[in-house]
């Protein structure tokens, strides 16, 4: 995160606190996905959670949550999240440092619900500097501003092992935000987000109070489409912390039936979450070509353990 950066905040700032975990002192970290309804009956099961834990290391630091973010299961080794979430830890985490994918709707963080990941990827649009130690959020016009129309903050998370018992989220067809009644039709954003700007409880491990391993979700409105790669979702828009990557669901008919889609991924909001909503479109044949490339290479290689 960079000094310069404006007030708004990427919505997972796992890139602060990997710095925080490396050593590099950073400024403050800011917030980003509230969802309102506790998803108790497991409606959102492809929705889940990259989970950053800290265990025990020889500076005596306490083990415990350091950061998360949301995504949502695409293919049954393949996780859609942020790319400002996934993309530091490209060149490698420090040893006590683990790297999960939990789907539990009620108690993510958990050890005995999480996943190991093999492989972070991002998005070739991003800089280089999405790469590194603290590495990039949405906000920092060194990296990319938010809505920048060649940039497109996804990242895709590589599973050590296939998910068999959850089907996998199906994206929207291209264009489908752009469509004329877009902005009036019903769409759904599930997340793990802190349940309140959390301040002071920032820093790792993160407070339990704020992060409880729940999923929510809430109703979620289209404000307009951008650009090719960003729309923005009316405010007040309730996402916080830790609901970086969370997918928005819009109903499509299909055959006659309403079929739930993936169009959308949380990526950048505001301190209060409240005041900042804007979001990466996956509507798009570029985007969902750049992921079905990805997919295929994952399909030829053998899980394993990273």
């Amino acid at each position: 995160m960079n000094a310069r950066a404006p007030a708004a905040v990427a919505v997972g700032a796992i890139c602060t606190l990997l710095g925080t975990l490396a050593g590099v002192v950073v400024p403050r970290p800011l917030i980003a996905l509230v969802a309102s309804e506790a998803d108790v009956s497991n409606r959102f099961p492809e929705v889940g959670t990259l989970v950053v834990w800290r265990h025990r290391s020889v500076d005596g630091r306490p083990q415990g949550l350091v950061a998360n973010c949301s995504g949502a299961l695409i293919h049954e080794r393949v996780f859609l999240t942020a790319g400002h979430c996934v993309g530091p830890a490209i060149p490698g985490l420090p040893p006590f440092v683990e790297l999960s994918v939990s789907f539990s709707h009620e108690r993510a963080f958990d050890p005995a619900t999480w996943v190991p990941v093999a492989k972070p990827v991002i998005h070739p649009s991003l800089p280089p500097s999405c790469q590194v130690l603290p590495g990039c959020d949405p906000t920092t016009t060194d990296a990319f501003p938010k809505l920048d129309p060649t940039r497109a903050d996804l990242g895709l998370v590589i599973l050590a092992r296939p998910i068999r018992n959850i089907r996998p989220a199906r994206f929207a067809a291209p264009g489908a935000l752009a469509a004329r009644d877009a902005t009036a039709r019903p769409m759904t954003v599930a997340g793990y987000g802190s349940t309140a700007p959390p301040g002071d409880a920032m820093m790792p491990p993160l407070s339990p109070a704020l992060w409880d391993g729940v999923r929510r979700f809430r109703e979620s409105t289209l404000d307009k489409v951008v650009n090719d790669y960003w729309a923005t979702w009316t405010l007040p828009s309730r996402v916080c912390f830790g609901d970086s990557g969370a997918p928005t669901f819009i109903n499509e008919e299909i055959r006659g039936q309403a079929s739930r889609r993936l169009v959308a991924v949380v990526s950048d909001g505001g301190m209060d979450c409240a005041s900042t909503d804007a979001r990466v479109r996956v509507d798009s044949a570029a985007v969902q070509d750049w992921i079905d490339s990805v997919v295929r290479q994952v399909r030829n290689e053998p899980a394993r353990r990273p």
